[in-house]
């Protein structure tokens, strides 16, 4: 399934503060110090999720995958949640690992 390049980039420009050169450090410097988790992931999934329409699969997956994934257990809420492992399972699909993608959805409903 191909990612509609508008709507990655409606996301990183609702989102979270992400700039079109793709400086992913300053966006995230730029959160608030009380941010909830939910804005860390969302910002991480508006990311990635730019990436995959530029073509940078292997690393949208890596930025996804990168520890911590901040606030990924930390109360953070089911919409979000579902986002980042729906992105998750995507990339893994892109990238031709239908085990790994079929594990993210899996956990997902978990």
């Amino acid at each position: 399934m191909a990612l509609d390049p508008k709507l990655a980039e409606a996301h990183a420009a609702q989102g979270l503060l992400f700039n079109q050169q793709g400086d992913s450090a300053r966006a995230e410097a730029a959160l608030p110090r009380g941010a909830v988790p939910d804005e860390y992931l969302t910002l991480r999934v508006a990311q990635t999720e730019l990436m995959l329409a530029r073509g940078q699969v292997p690393q949208a997956l890596a930025l996804l995958e990168a520890e911590p994934v901040r606030g990924l257990d930390e109360g953070t809420s089911l919409r979000v949640r579902c986002m980042y492992f729906n992105a998750l399972s995507g990339a893994h699909e892109r990238m031709g690992q239908p085990g790994q993608a079929l594990a993210a959805l899996r956990r997902w409903q978990t």
